[in-house]
């Protein structure tokens, strides 16, 4: 996805650049098929207000060229592969 309102980046590559704004724990249950212990996970928030550019393509001429959106991003911090949560949603 590239995102037109900060110089036609990644929208991951933009997330990157953006501070975390919260922190929380979150509490993590064990399961045992995972090989996953019971854990509290140390989590840091993001979240924009994007604009997303229609793919090049895409040759839908019904769908908007720019959709407003904003997302928000949840990730376990100081884990390589831990809890990573990304939630795009409109206005509307």
């Amino acid at each position: 996805m590239t995102v037109r309102s900060v110089g036609s980046l990644k929208l991951s590559t933009h997330l990157n650049t953006l501070p975390v704004m919260h922190n929380y724990k979150l509490a993590v249950a064990g399961d045992i098929r995972k090989d996953a212990r019971k854990r509290i996970a140390q989590m840091g928030l993001k979240w924009a207000k994007v604009e997303l550019l229609k793919p090049a393509l895409c040759r839908d001429e019904q769908l908007p060229n720019v959709q407003e959106v904003y997302v928000v991003e949840a990730t376990e911090q100081n884990k390589d592969k831990g809890i990573y949560w990304r939630i795009l949603t409109t206005t509307k």
